[in-house]
């Protein structure tokens, strides 16, 4: 597994998460995929994970691909026809997504790529809300692979504690607690999916996200 930082423009600079930020994102992932052979990338498996804020990046990007190809396809764009649909994505405790209440949620493309979600749940609510608005669109539409995770035990990383420490995040093992382990859960749906295989292994994610497409929408 190879991972690519993103620095993405922010909202105290004066840009748009919504638009600026996500607009970053999937260009990002069409450079990726365009230099894959020269970075020695499978082209079939680059997706995207984000975590709280990063997230409000990850989560547009799966369904907001077809409308940024669709506007960066000119013949002056030297990226037009290298498309930005991740192949899977991470939504690691959100922020508000295309799905949030306050929003208009756009229309979901039939190959929306399989999307693994993990927060903690009571104890950081407003983000598992955000969570739960994502993973209750995709399963409205029967979306293949879609997994949650909710911990009962957990804070949103960066929280401030009892103690006066900060509740610690990322990959941080959580001072024992199952929200700590949540990786293991990712690796586990990431395996099955079939992005540990081989390059140019066609993935299971794949083969369902196309038996998806063509089968009659519900």
């Amino acid at each position: 597994m190879n991972t690519v930082i993103l620095r993405n423009r922010l909202r105290r600079d004066g840009y748009s998460p919504q638009a600026d930020a996500v607009n970053d994102a999937l260009q990002a992932l069409r450079l990726v995929r365009a230099y894959a052979k020269e970075w020695n990338i499978d082209p079939a498996k680059i997706g995207i994970m984000g975590f709280s804020a990063g997230a409000e990046l990850s989560a547009p990007a799966a369904v907001l691909f077809e409308d940024f190809d669709k506007k960066n396809s000119g013949p002056g764009d030297p990226l037009a026809g290298i498309t930005s649909r991740p192949d899977f994505t991470g939504i690691i405790y959100p922020g508000p997504s295309p799905f949030a209440r306050n929003r208009t949620p756009p229309q979901i493309p039939r190959n929306v790529p399989a999307a693994f979600l993990i927060c903690a749940g009571s104890g950081d609510r407003v983000h598992a809300v955000w969570a739960i608005e994502y993973y209750s669109a995709m399963l409205a539409m029967s979306v293949p692979n879609i997994e949650m995770h909710l911990y009962g035990n957990g804070r949103h990383p960066g929280d401030p504690l009892s103690d006066g420490s900060r509740m610690t995040g990322g990959l941080t093992d959580r001072t024992g607690i199952p929200f700590g382990t949540w990786q293991y859960r990712f690796i586990d749906w990431f395996r099955d999916l079939g992005f540990l295989q081989k390059p140019g292994v066609e993935t299971k994610a794949a083969r369902d996200v196309d038996a998806f497409v063509k089968a009659p929408a519900r």
